[in-house]
């Protein structure tokens, strides 16, 4: 499933030229819609996760793809190294908070934390050329 979602990200970019704020503002639309039916909402921030981490992968991907200069890539890889260990460490630190007497809407809460802190990563990448320049 991820590997689809991935694969129609990233026929979105290439086929048809969306830009990826599009892509993001449309996911981020479908998932407030599933959340505003009032259902399912652990399920609803469930798919949103996944589909955060894949535009992460697709986003990624795609800013190293465009950099030429091999101390550009360096550079990024260094800097994504750095953020998955913050990473791991946030989401251990949630995982932490977790346990099974929670109930779904506090396990959501935690799910929606994951999402962001992913959408916040994203937002980064989106800007990398800007975040870098030296």
């Amino acid at each position: 499933m991820k590997i689809v979602f991935t694969l129609y990200l990233f026929f979105i970019y290439s086929n048809f030229s969306y830009s990826q704020n599009s892509a993001l503002d449309s996911l981020n639309i479908n998932h407030q819609k599933c959340l505003n039916k009032g259902q399912f909402m652990l399920s609803c921030s469930q798919k949103y996760y996944t589909e955060m981490d894949s535009m992460l992968n697709v986003i990624y991907k795609d800013v190293k793809r465009k950099l030429s200069i091999e101390s550009d890539r360096l550079k990024l890889k260094q800097s994504e190294l750095k953020w998955l260990k913050e990473r791991d460490i946030y989401f251990e630190k949630i995982y932490k908070e977790i346990n099974d007497e929670l109930a779904q809407d506090e396990i959501m809460f935690y799910t929606e934390k994951k999402a962001k802190f992913v959408l916040d990563r994203i937002n980064f990448l989106m800007n990398w050329n800007k975040n870098n320049m030296d």
